[in-house]
């Protein structure tokens, strides 16, 4: 199971929230971005019971302050990398 979620963090605090995902080996990739959210975090689970699990523990980490999931339903494409 492939969800992206969106994490804002309280000020001054993405910093040690990054760290805290990093450990994570469900986490694929962290993007800081701009707009509604402050992180932008993949992860690949293998069912809703372990997302469950892994939203409730990301809600305890110190700074983060709300995060909204999205579950991916179907990929369409997904490239590793792109030639420059």
């Amino acid at each position: 199971l492939k969800a992206f979620i969106g994490i804002s963090t309280s000020p001054g605090t993405c910093g040690g929230v990054i760290a805290q995902l990093k450990k994570r080996v469900e986490v694929l990739e962290i993007h800081e971005v701009a707009g509604e959210h402050d992180l932008f975090v993949k992860v690949i689970v293998d069912d809703t019971l372990k997302l469950n699990d892994i939203l409730h523990e990301m809600d305890g980490i110190p700074g983060v302050s709300s995060s909204r999931t999205l579950i991916v339903l179907k990929t369409e494409k997904e490239t590793g990398s792109v030639p420059l």
